[in-house]
């Protein structure tokens, strides 16, 4: 059923985006790259669709080379519905395939070496200006599911987190093609675990980290394009900082430009 939903919602979806794909978050590393590719697609006056494809590579626990071994990959869809130009929801589903390594040198993959998730979740938006600058703030729930061939991951089947996120862009030019974007967010979490014959409990809710990211952004008129080039600097909770090195190439109204209102 995971993959029959997400075939239906492929076929379904036309394609949109308003902010730079971040990175996932990755545990275990040092230096992780990041790249998508996304299509965003405009559909009326109020509904907008999004899908990207990414992933990454990231570095061993005691070094930078963010080449060394693969990282994440990543499968997401959505669809916003515009309330009017100061409110969004979205609703979304990932799927998500990410490699798992040991936990000592030579930090060989572990076993099993791959670990699944889908991930559902929602996207409340309010945005507003300040003379040029845009702000966004958006809250997102989510309901987490990871498996292995088919069989819950073990200790963490799933996840309940919570996410609030604040964003500003700053035109660096009169057009507003060239963008500094900054944004933070706050995570938290409860995880449900289930381990050997233990008995199944859920954690007590906690923040779990802090994403801070810094972008550059350039639009292009021809093709319509944006491309994003920048750093995520991930802080989890009671650990060190992961650097994520990131792009995007998200394509704008790929099956051409919504009809105008009559």
């Amino acid at each position: 059923m995971r993959y029959v939903t997400l075939i239906l919602l492929y076929f379904t979806a036309f394609l949109p985006v308003s902010a730079q794909i971040s990175p996932p978050g990755l545990d275990d590393t040092r230096a992780v790259v990041w790249g998508a590719v996304g299509f965003s697609q405009q559909i009326g006056a109020k509904w907008q669709t999004t899908m990207y494809l990414g992933t990454s590579r990231e570095s061993n626990p005691d070094s930078y080379s963010f080449f060394s071994k693969p990282a994440i990959s990543v499968m997401d869809l959505n669809q916003t519905y515009s309330f009017n130009q100061h409110w969004q929801l979205a609703g979304c589903v990932s799927f998500r395939m990410q490699s798992r390594y040991e936990d000592d040198p030579p930090y060989d993959l572990n076993d099993p070496a791959l670990r699944d998730e889908i991930r559902y979740y929602m996207r409340l938006f309010y945005r507003h200006k300040i003379n040029r600058v845009s702000f966004a703030y958006s809250f997102r729930p989510e309901y987490r599911t990871y498996y292995n061939h088919s069989h819950p991951w073990d200790p963490v089947p799933q996840e309940f987190r919570f996410r609030l996120k604040a964003q500003v862009s700053i035109p660096l030019n009169p057009s507003g093609s060239n963008q500094f974007i900054v944004g933070n967010e706050l995570l938290s979490a409860t995880d449900h675990h289930v381990h050997n014959n233990e008995r199944p409990r859920w954690t007590h809710y906690a923040y779990t980290e802090d994403r801070l990211t810094t972008y550059f952004r350039h639009t292009f008129n021809k093709p319509s394009l944006i491309v994003d080039l920048g750093f995520m600097y991930q802080m989890p909770a009671g650990e060190g900082l992961i650097t994520h090195f990131a792009f995007d190439f998200i394509f704008l109204n790929p099956f051409g430009k919504p009809a105008p209102k009559k």
